[in-house]
């Protein structure tokens, strides 16, 4: 049985009751749905916000922990050790012993383990003896433990040793989370652990040791766990997904002895956040597709500012069960009571309607007669209400149905005459609109350029006759064709791409060769339409073939023109590709190398380069690329093909395209080889007059103190003779004191004589060597000056040995001239002397503690003295370091290469190039 197969009354009652029950439902449900979203709604509130303090709680204990291991590497014990090491263990400045000051260092690792519990060992390892441990002290279970000599560990094997030791001064390396090991195995009961380590650096330069904090892991993870929700369990991961904090203790740090689960494994939907492109937020969300859902939330917490690319993942992961328990519900009581009551009104209901609705069942038995044509019917009479005006509406249509019909037979008739006038009206319109597609076409078959639509397809419907005409078909055979077949640019594949990229701009122009029929190519320029509404293409084309021979001969001979422009050059011009191959040389340059064009081309610039030259051509070919650098200009050695050097100055140039980016480097090559010659002649001169100069000072000394020596020595025997005969005689006794006065004048002279003979030639540096002289020079402008002055030396006797004539010399000259310039400028009251040996290279370093130079000062043309010290330097393949620091001071470091030294590498150079 049908719902409209039952009373009018009855239909109502049951709708009436439906809305009301599906009323009630929804809003059971909304009611359910509003409680779970509030729920889930404050839990994402508290998880994400857990995950943001734990991220910046993590950072912040980390970052104590670098400023820590910093803090604890620039105390003094630590560089006091350093000093003593190298000195026997006794401190070359201060003079305290390396016990001492590994006591004291012992004492602040103590201290400062007391003071943070969630450190667990504090270490000073040295690079030297394969990175043995010097101090280590442990903090065990709240007991510091200061751990003996025979128990220190070696650590060169240990990943961040290795790390640490590429470090700078200042830099931190962050180990990753893992287990700690001891004497190579992994410790019981395990000990999560981080370290933090900084290199220690000597004033050398190299490193000596470095600084290392064990952080217990176990304090920085996990209060992730603490004070979560009811329910909500705490993951933390590695960058590779390896548990290091999970809610069974068991699966902690299990990749390191061997397990191989991962979050990923546990929870698939994480594994998006392990790509460095994702977002670094896992917003809190559902995770599962079946009831009960499972809900997770994720946060990437990168704690390696050093390395960006290093994270840990925290996680918190919230079971379905577990939020379907918590999920406020509507009780089930309301829902039964509800119901019923429901019940009981639509039952109620029912009756009411069923009496109030009789009236209006006779009143539609009248309408059924009605529609049945007929017009005699009973109706209720005198009904109230709306029944009542039911009833008089229906006696009023009757009497308008009658009139309506007569005025729909007088509506027809007025229509039909109207359509006649309408289909008229078309008919003119119609001819008007063929009229204008026939100028239309007329304006497209005169025009001098190609015409063409198409389908979205690339099939061509229509084309005009100045496209005909250039391209060699007939209208009738390109209506026939698809746009790939005319187009000589483009493959199939290209052409279908290109449709799509102008569907999609809605416009495009461009220029492409299209295929003529005899099979000839010629250059179009097409200016296309996309029209969305009819889903095809107008497209414009011109045949600018012409245009394109005129632009290649303006090309070919700006090509001529630069050709011989380039071979025409006084200097070597080069065109390399990025990575220094060849690919255009001139005349000029061909000559200076000696290869033919031919044979470069398939070169290297770097196989033309003296090899000693190599890395510092290389490294500022690689700043120029990075941008750091727009050009360079440099003197360096080429090798020639008959293998001899050649000298030039190479200024390079990078050229990049309109978009900014490189295409390749532009040379300037201009042959020095004169010039070197005669700097070379010029330097060996200056070599030479130094060496004439002292020999001449060492000569006149020689003179002085044989001829005028001899004299002097000779005048006051005399003195002391005449003293002697005359003292008997009291008549004498004026010619006594002149002879007196001549005696002192005597002393003064041979006092003078000596302190000439001196200076010009230090007997002590020819008779004792050069440490002794350096000794007494000090101590004579500590007696002149006032200044205090030490010299200390590392250097063994052999090392000394290796040091000529000319060398001794030269670095004593540079010592009297830096104590001048201390004792005039500086205002110090300390002078530092150090002579060492280091790998080949005798060292000689004066260090003052004065006012040193002011910020930004360099070198004057009119600064002889520095000038001086700095050519006897390199007149012997030295070198000499001029530096002021910021605090005040300044020292001159001079390294020359021992004599042996440059021996072997002289006999080295000539055996690999035997016509240098």
């Amino acid at each position: 049985m049908k719902l409209s197969d039952f009373r009018l009354s009855t239909r109502i009652a049951f709708i009436a009751i439906a809305f009301v029950a599906a009323g009630a439902t929804t809003l059971l449900f909304i009611e359910d749905a509003r409680l779970r979203d509030a729920y889930l709604r404050g839990q994402r509130v508290n998880l994400e916000g857990e995950l943001q303090y734990q991220k910046l709680r993590l950072n912040r204990d980390i970052t104590h922990l670098r400023q820590n291991v910093l803090f604890l590497s620039g105390t003094p014990p630590v560089s006091g050790i350093m000093r003593a090491v190298p000195n026997r263990g006794h401190g070359a400045r201060d003079g305290d012993t390396r016990e001492i000051w590994e006591a004291r260092l012992l004492q602040i690792f103590s201290s400062f383990l007391a003071a943070n519990p969630d450190y667990a060992s504090l270490r000073y390892i040295g690079v030297a003896d394969g990175g043995r441990e010097i101090v280590r002290v442990d903090n065990r279970g709240g007991k510091i433990e200061v751990a003996p000599p025979a128990v220190l560990q070696a650590k060169a094997d240990r990943d961040y040793f290795k790390a640490t030791l590429g470090l700078r001064a200042g830099q931190v390396h962050l180990s990753e989370f893992n287990l700690n090991q001891e004497r190579g195995a992994i410790e019981r009961p395990y000990r999560p652990t981080l370290r933090a380590a900084t290199p220690v650096f000597a004033p050398s330069g190299q490193i000596f040791g470095m600084v290392v904090i064990n952080m217990d892991a176990i304090g920085l993870l996990e209060p992730v766990a603490l004070d979560l929700p009811p329910g909500v369990l705490a993951y933390v991961a590695n960058a590779s997904g390896q548990y290091l904090l999970h809610p069974d203790e068991r699966r902690r740090f299990e990749f390191e002895p061997g397990g191989k689960g991962d979050i990923t494994s546990d929870f698939p939907f994480l594994k998006a956040i392990f790509d460095p492109r994702a977002t670094e937020h896992f917003p809190f969300q559902a995770v599962a597709a079946r009831e009960p859902k499972h809900y997770l939330a994720a946060e990437r917490v990168h704690f390696d500012p050093d390395d960006p690319a290093r994270f840990l993942l925290f996680a918190y992961h919230l079971p379905g069960a577990v939020a379907a328990q918590q999920i406020a519900a509507v009780p089930a009581g309301s829902i039964t009571a509800g119901f019923l009551v429901l019940l009981l009104v639509g039952g109620v209901g029912l009756l009411v309607l069923r009496r109030v609705f009789a009236p209006l069942e006779r009143i539609a038995s009248a309408a059924d007669t009605i529609a049945a044509g007929g017009r005699d019917v009973a109706l209720p009479q005198n009904g109230i209400g709306e029944i009542g005006r039911l009833a008089n509406a229906f006696d009023i249509m009757l009497a308008r149905l009658s009139q309506r019909e007569e005025d729909i037979r007088r509506a027809n008739a007025e229509l039909e005459q109207r359509v006649k006038e309408r289909g008229c009206d078309l008919e003119r319109a119609h001819r008007e609109t063929e009229a204008a597609l026939q100028l239309h076409k007329g304006v497209i078959d005169t025009a001098m350029d190609g015409f063409w639509i198409a389908d979205e397809a690339g099939n061509l419907l229509t084309a005009n006759q100045a496209y005909a005409g250039f391209s060699g078909y007939s209208v009738e055979e390109l209506t026939q064709m698809h746009i790939s077949q005319l187009e000589a640019k483009e493959k199939p594949g290209d052409t279908k791409a290109h449709i799509e990229k102008i569907i999609a701009h809605g416009s495009d122009r461009f220029e492409t060769r299209h295929r003529h029929k005899d099979g000839h190519e010629i250059d179009i320029e097409v200016s296309v339409t996309f029209m969305h509404e009819t889903r095809q293409f107008a497209a414009f084309l011109r045949d600018i073939t012409v245009r394109k021979r005129m632009e290649e001969a303006r090309l070919r001979e700006s090509e001529e023109r630069f050709r011989g422009t380039l071979e025409q050059a006084a200097v070597g011009i080069v065109h390399a590709a990025l990575d220094g191959q060849f690919r255009q040389v001139n005349r000029k340059f061909c000559e200076i190398v000696g290869y033919d064009r031919d044979e470069l081309i398939p070169m290297n610039f770097q196989d033309i380069i003296f090899p000693d030259d190599r890395d510092k051509n290389l490294r500022r070919h690689l700043q120029l690329l990075a941008g750091e650098i727009s050009t360079y200009s440099i003197e360096k050695r080429c090798v020639r093909k008959d293998g001899s050097p050649v000298w030039t100055n190479l200024t390079v140039s990078l050229l990049r395209d309109a978009e900014g980016i490189p295409k390749y480097t532009i040379g300037v090559i201009e042959d020095i080889s004169g010039r070197k010659l005669v700097e070379q002649q010029l330097h060996d001169l200056s070599a030479h007059l130094q060496i004439v100069r002292e020999e001449e000072k060492a000569s006149v000394a020689r003179e002085i103190h044989d001829n005028m020596g001899g004299t002097l020595t000779a005048l006051k025997m005399d003195v002391y003779w005449l003293a002697d005969e005359l003292s008997a005689n009291r008549e004498a006794a004026p010619l006594l004191e002149r002879i007196g006065a001549m005696s002192h004048l005597l002393d003064d002279a041979v006092g003078v004589m000596r302190r000439v003979i001196t200076e010009l030639r230090p007997t002590i540096l020819d008779d004792l060597g050069l440490q002794a002289a350096l000794e007494w020079q000090a101590g004579q402008f500590q007696k002149r000056t006032g200044i205090q002055c030490c010299v200390s030396s590392l250097c063994t006797g052999g090392c000394k040995d290796d040091l000529d004539r000319t060398q001794t010399i030269a670095l004593f000259r540079i010592l009297q001239e830096s104590l001048t310039n201390v004792a005039r400028h500086s205002g110090a009251s300390r002078v530092e002397i150090e002579l060492r040996c280091e790998e080949g290279e005798i060292v000689l370093a004066i260090a003052d503690n004065g006012r040193g130079l002011p910020e930004g000062h360099t070198i004057a043309p009119t600064s002889y003295g520095l000038l001086g010290m700095r050519e006897r330097a390199e007149q012997l393949g030295g070198r000499i370091h001029f530096y002021s620091p910021p605090a005040g001071g300044f020292s001159v470091t001079v390294i020359l290469p021992l004599l042996c030294c440059v021996h072997q590498k002289g006999e080295a150079e000539h055996d690999t190039h035997p016509d240098c």
